[in-house]
């Protein structure tokens, strides 16, 4: 599972019964910082959480954002198919136990990084993205 693959999951941990896989999702921003060497993907997860967040203020948040980061990265490669970030994220590990990422959608990214974390999960309500 890629949450597995990821350091600092224990909150996301507790956010479901049984953590999705981020097929068909919405990517919100993706970042690449090259002076840094680090990569940024936030997203929204594809269903909502089972558990509200411990310190949540708005009891109608229904979706988690999640923001991953991964540090020196190689091998990137970009391709921007159409301007909607709509896809999938897939983390495995290669025989050199690097951390291999492609996103496949809207966007076409790969790339190879030595680490992978999650720095931030937020809430937002749905109801509110569509007003």
């Amino acid at each position: 599972m890629w949450y597995s693959m990821i350091h600092n999951n224990k909150k996301l941990l507790k956010l479901y019964d049984s953590i999705p896989e981020l097929i068909n999702i919405r990517i919100d921003r993706l970042l690449i910082l090259p002076e840094k060497k680090e990569i940024k993907i936030v997203f929204d997860m594809p269903r909502f959480f089972d558990y509200l967040p411990e310190n949540q203020t708005k009891l109608e948040d229904n979706v988690a954002v999640i923001e991953l980061v991964f540090k020196n990265f190689d091998s990137l490669e970009l391709v921007f198919d159409v301007p909607m970030f709509k896809g999938s994220i897939f983390i495995t590990r290669n025989l050199e136990d690097k951390l291999v990422v492609n996103l496949e959608g809207g966007i076409i990214c790969s790339f190879i990084a030595n680490y992978g974390t999650i720095e931030e999960i937020r809430t937002y309500s749905l109801n509110d993205e569509l007003l």
